[in-house]
């Protein structure tokens, strides 16, 4: 399967949720629209990479650290769902990416 654009997801919120809560598998950056993604009805199979920010004090190791994330594991919370990794590396590896892709597609089979 191919990546599938959607321009009018830009404008409209519900639109963009209905798509990640139906994708195989969503990529994204920690930011903005990871909030939207955790409002879906389902557990979206989803990559979140870049979690830490340099100059960022939300989005430092010490905050988020203080809100119970482990710097490092794939899980990111203790209790985070086993179909959604965090990639820790501040410019994640293709490597990185090809591994988490293949293990949550294998998982939603």
């Amino acid at each position: 399967e191919c990546a599938k654009l959607v321009p009018e997801a830009s404008h409209s919120l519900a639109l963009r949720l209905a798509l990640h809560e139906q994708a195989s598998l969503t990529i994204v950056p920690s930011c903005g629209l990871l909030g939207i993604l955790y409002l879906a009805k389902k557990l979206i199979p989803m990559i979140i990479y870049k979690p830490v920010t340099a100059g960022h004090a939300v989005a430092s190791t010490k905050a988020l650290r203080e809100l119970g994330f482990n710097e490092g594991d794939r899980r990111g919370l203790p209790w985070g769902p086993d179909n959604q990794h965090w990639i820790w590396n501040e410019d994640p590896r293709l490597e990185d990416l090809k591994d988490s892709i293949n293990e949550l597609l294998h998982l939603g089979r």
